[in-house]
């Protein structure tokens, strides 16, 4: 894909509120953004799998099951999910890591370029696999492990049924982060379009709502 990474979002990670920005910080900044381009190597994978309600628990095929009252609200309408995960490599965090010992503004500006650069592959992809299902469908939102109580220890689980280390080199460590670190694992429902699904799992549900750097930035971690 011809990547672009839209400056207002990383304006916003950077905490910015349309301040007035000097003419040199500008300039860093449309630098920084031109380069974090060269550093990125986006890969996904995904897997569409059978969803099971039992109790208050969500089965995929048999393989994983979930304990999260927030993903069962997503996912009430859904018979399907897709399990997928995504990265843009490591090859940005290393030069991240680099310019922290050179030049902390531009390390600073480079992580919030990365940070708006795998959103917005994540959301390409998914548009990407909607376009692909029948008419009749569509997907949810996305959910990752960490949103709400939907636990991180599940984040190897979705890694390990994907054969996501061996297919695009993503791993959990052993506190269940993801390795390269500007990664996203994600479920989608897929549902039915007759069906007014008026309500999915988001802020308002999310125990990190208080504390999360999405709502800081003025966005959602997901739509709703």
């Amino acid at each position: 894909m011809d990547y672009i990474i839209d400056k207002n979002i990383v304006l916003s990670y950077l905490g910015h509120k349309d301040q007035l920005i000097d003419d040199k910080l500008d300039n860093i900044i449309d630098e920084i953004i031109l380069n974090a381009v060269e550093y990125i190597k986006p890969a996904s994978i995904y897997g569409i799998f059978d969803v099971k309600i039992s109790e208050d628990k969500i089965i995929f095929d048999n393989k994983i099951t979930v304990a999260s009252k927030d993903l069962l609200c997503l996912l009430k309408f859904s018979k399907k999910a897709v399990l997928i995960a995504f990265t843009i490599g490591s090859l940005i965090e290393q030069k991240i890591k680099f310019l922290s010992y050179t030049d902390i503004t531009k390390a600073v500006i480079l992580d919030c370029c990365a940070a708006a650069a795998i959103e917005n592959y994540a959301d390409h992809v998914l548009e990407k696999i909607e376009e692909k299902s029948k008419d009749s469908l569509n997907l949810t939102n996305r959910f990752s492990a960490g949103y709400g109580d939907f636990s991180l220890n599940y984040q190897a689980d979705i890694i390990n049924i994907l054969d996501a280390r061996r297919r695009i080199g993503l791993y959990t460590d052993d506190n269940n982060l993801l390795y390269p670190k500007k990664s996203i694992t994600a479920v989608v429902g897929i549902t039915n379009k007759e069906i007014q699904h008026s309500h999915y799992a988001g802020c308002e549900t999310c125990a990190a709502r208080n504390n999360c750097n999405y709502r800081k930035a003025g966005k959602h971690c997901v739509s709703s």
